[in-house]
């Protein structure tokens, strides 16, 4: 993957290398930086290599996002490219790459939070060693371990709902006697109330009938004989002339 970076084309185009394609992937990948912070920093790592192109400015962000999009379209040297990020055996050059990205991001004036490849994968997945994870584990204190489940939530809230008021329906209201009436006719005042548990006023005269037997009548009486005839005698008016 030996690539020449010394070739300087007349017309100023760039001859990206290996190093410079991995530069631009862990630009946009692994440190995830904007397009201004990336385009400082690629121009200034490798500023030497563009001002012997003849360009003042260095590579503008929209070349380093395209040469960054290459590697969609299967070209030859970013599939070898590719490669080599996601082999093991060439962690040590591109951590080595990313720390001088890092430090001149730092000489730049940019925030950088510190990253390491040898915990990120080109799957975007973190690996601990087994190392890192004995360590871990040995320095947990015993006391922070859990011992177990703890239930005082279950007895506070059975706390509170022996506490809490039980809600029993209250029976309906239907009182034997009615309210008494506000308002009454002139004369009336004598509260009378009914077998059905109503109330009413009446005047003396018409309480002391309510006063007397009851007697029922008779179907003689309640249903007298009519008389022979029609019950009911049609008459015709003649109708008046106008």
């Amino acid at each position: 993957m030996a690539e020449s970076r010394g070739q300087v084309l007349g017309n100023g185009k760039i001859v990206w290398t290996h190093e410079m394609r991995s530069s631009v992937w862990l630009l946009f990948d692994t440190l995830k930086f904007d397009r201004t912070t990336r385009t400082a920093v690629f121009n200034d790592l490798y500023k030497d290599y563009l001002g012997a192109l003849g360009g003042a400015g260095g590579a503008n962000a929209g070349r380093i996002e395209a040469q960054y999009h290459e590697r969609n379209r299967s070209s030859a040297p970013w599939r070898a490219t590719m490669a080599a990020i996601k082999s093991q055996s060439q962690s040590a050059e591109r951590e080595e790459l990313l720390n001088r990205i890092q430090d001149v991001a730092s000489e730049l004036g940019y925030g950088v939070n510190r990253v390491s490849t040898s915990t990120r994968r080109s799957d975007a997945t973190r690996t601990t060693t087994f190392r890192k994870r004995s360590h871990a584990a040995a320095n947990v204190n015993e006391n922070d371990r859990p011992s177990e489940r703890d239930k005082r939530p279950a007895v506070h809230v059975a706390l509170v709902a022996s506490l809490k008021p039980a809600l029993t329906p209250t029976p309906p209201i239907t009182p034997q006697l009615a309210r008494i009436p506000k308002q009454r006719r002139p004369g009336a005042t004598v509260l009378h109330a009914t077998e059905t548990g109503h109330r009413v006023w009446l005047t003396p005269e018409e309480h002391l009938e309510t006063q007397n037997a009851w007697v029922p009548l008779s179907d003689h009486e309640a249903h007298p004989p009519l008389a022979g005839g029609l019950l009911y005698r049609y008459v015709r008016f003649p109708s008046s002339e106008m």
